[in-house]
């Protein structure tokens, strides 16, 4: 039995799931074949993944109707907001296009990762990325936040 295989055994022994931290970002055609092919073949295991908006909601799109032809749920969450300075997601309109994406994909789209919670709505996830026990950063210009 593969590792992959494997993890996904202990995934629904254990009752968690699997996130892929691939942070896709490329057109749709392009996405759906990483998505689904390659040495990896995410769209098998990964009950859900994490996307950049950045290309246009085609990206969404496209891995939403791929993740329909897998007999199992699959999901995504919208990359909104990052924790590194200077980041190019610190724009209040990408941020309002990622929110208009998360409501027409409301059916694949689970939440963000975000360092605000950005909507009122029950409905999604809130991750955030960059928490650390000290509010510091580092060398590279990531931007830790305390609990």
């Amino acid at each position: 039995m593969d590792k992959i295989q494997q993890l996904k055994d202990i995934s629904r022994k254990f009752n968690f799931l699997l996130l892929e931290d691939r942070k896709f970002a490329d057109i749709g055609n392009t996405v759906t074949l990483q998505y689904t092919k390659g040495l990896f073949r995410i769209a098998e295991w990964a009950d859900f993944v994490n996307v950049h908006v950045l290309p246009g909601v085609g990206i969404v799109q496209a891995l939403e109707q791929t993740a329909q032809l897998i007999n199992e749920p699959r999901g995504c969450l919208l990359i909104a907001q990052m924790s590194s300075k200077g980041a190019l997601t610190d724009n209040e309109d990408y941020v309002k296009g990622v929110i208009r994406c998360t409501d027409k994909y409301s059916d694949f789209v689970i939440g963000f990762i975000s360092q605000l919670h950005l909507t009122t709505s029950n409905k999604y996830l809130h991750c955030t990325p960059g928490v650390h026990l000290n509010n510091t950063g580092d060398q590279l210009r990531q931007q830790y936040v305390t609990p």
